[in-house]
Parts: C-alpha cells; sequence; structure tokens
C-alpha cells in the first residue's frame, strides 16, 4: 500500500485527524503514517532538529515496509503549517520514492523572513516530484498561512519546465472544505516518481472540485528514534 507520511502544524499532534481526513487518504488507497518531532517549532535550530527527524521518518517506512504492508516505493511526502516546513527537505531530496507532496497551509509568513538562512525556492529543482498546495485562507486575507507566499514555488517549477506538475487551490476555508480534499484526485494522477506525467497545466486554481471515495499509523518520536534531546 503506498504512504502518505504526514507531519502536523504547530500546536497539533500526529494522532489527531478527523473522520473526515482519514477516510479521505485512506479511501484513495494510502496508508498514513503520521509522524512526531519537536511539536512546536520556532526556530532555525528547531527547524534542522524537524527536517532530521522527516529523515529519520521516512526511513523507518522504508525499513518496517513488510511489517505494516507499505509500498516503499511510492510515498507522498505532505505536512500542515509547520508540517510543512519540516517535510520540505525531504519532499526535494530527490529519493525516488518520493512520488508527490501534498501540503495545507504551506510555508508560513516567518519561513520567508530570512532567505539568507534559508530559502525554500533553493531545494526545488528539476528533479523534484509533483507539488499540490492547499490552502485555507484567500490571498492577501491577512492570515499568516498567505497562498500568495508559495507563488515563487510555482514559478520556479515554471521555469524548470514543470508547469503541470504544481498546483495551488485557495480559499477552503471558506468553501468548507477538508484539508486533504483534493489528496484523492492529487494522487490517482501519480503513477511512481519513475513514470510521472503532468496531469495538469495549472497554478493558482482557486476552488477546484474533487470526488472521493482504512490503514493508518501514528508513529511516536520513540518509535522512531527521532531526536527528542531537542524536545525544550
Amino acid at each position: 500500500m503506498p504512504v502518505f507520511l504526514f507531519a502536523h502544524e504547530n500546536g497539533g499532534s500526529a494522532d489527531r485527524f478527523s473522520t473526515k481526513s482519514m477516510d479521505l487518504i485512506t479511501g484513495a488507497g494510502y496508508a498514513l503514517v503520521s509522524w512526531e518531532s519537536i511539536p512546536s517549532i520556532s526556530t532555525t535550530a528547531h527547524v534542522d532538529v524537524g527536517s532530521a527527524d522527516a529523515q529519520l521518518a521516512f526511513d523507518w517506512v522504508q525499513a518496517n515496509a513488510a511489517t505494516y504492508n507499505f509500498d516503499p516505493d511510492t510515498i507522498v511526502v505532505g505536512g500542515r503549517s509547520r508540517g510543512s516546513i519540516l517535510s520540505w527537505r525531504l519532499g526535494h531530496s530527490r529519493h525516488e520514492a518520493i512520488a508527490g507532496l501534498y501540503f495545507y497551509n504551506a510555508l508560513p509568513n516567518g519561513v520567508w523572513a530570512f532567505p539568507d538562512v534559508w530559502n525554500p525556492l533553493n531545494d526545488v529543482t528539476a528533479d523534484s516530484p509533483p507539488l499540490y498546495f492547499a490552502y485555507g485562507p484567500a490571498p492577501n486575507d491577512g492570515d499568516i498561512h498567505n497562498p500568495v507566499n508559495v507563488y515563487p514555488v510555482l514559478d520556479r517549477y515554471r521555469e524548470l519546465g514543470m508547469p503541470g506538475w504544481v498546483n495551488l487551490t485557495h480559499s477552503m476555508t471558506a468553501a468548507r472544505l477538508d484539508a486533504f480534499n483534493f489528496f484523492p484526485d492529487f494522487v490517482a494522477g501519480l503513477k511512481s516518481n519513475r513514470s510521472r506525467t503532468a496531469a495538469r497545466n495549472s497554478a493558482d486554481t482557486g476552488i477546484n472540485t474533487a470526488v472521493s471515495n482504512s490503514a493508518a499509523c501514528f508513529i511516536s518520536a520513540f518509535a522512531m528514534g527521532l531526536s527528542l534531546s531537542s524536545w525544550q
């Protein structure tokens, strides 16, 4: 079974999913592995530790694939807000098993404040996987999760000749759409990292429609040997 490797937002927890969200993910034929690290991040040191933990979580999935009936060669990396930050480097690490990226409220304002320390654009390459940005807020409505933040990422995908591999949907809160509403359609278009095709050639699509149709693992830091010494 392919895997959705997910990291939660600040103030969230690895095991906090609504029934609706779970149904959207598992109904798409994916196992959900939601992993834990530093619960809330506020410094670059936190980001470094959490990013390293993302790699450990990925390694754990591959090492335990047989035990949980995972497909170790088809992993979609995702996260919400904080989780998008911690998962970003892993998502663009060029690992062949990473088939796609699905982020909700990704890369909030603070991420872009110090580009000399970390600029997410530098991680995007011609080998980056297909990417779906889903946002609750509308552009420029005063929320720190501003869809405008990732317009440069869309531009970078275009510059690299991959405009059809990145999509953005916003205003989902007003439309009362679940954070994972577009996950089933997104993963349905993913073959594998070796035979990916561009299903769409859109970027800022506003509100889309999606048709959605159960296994889940909530993996603790202890199970994966994560960097607990940094939890202060």
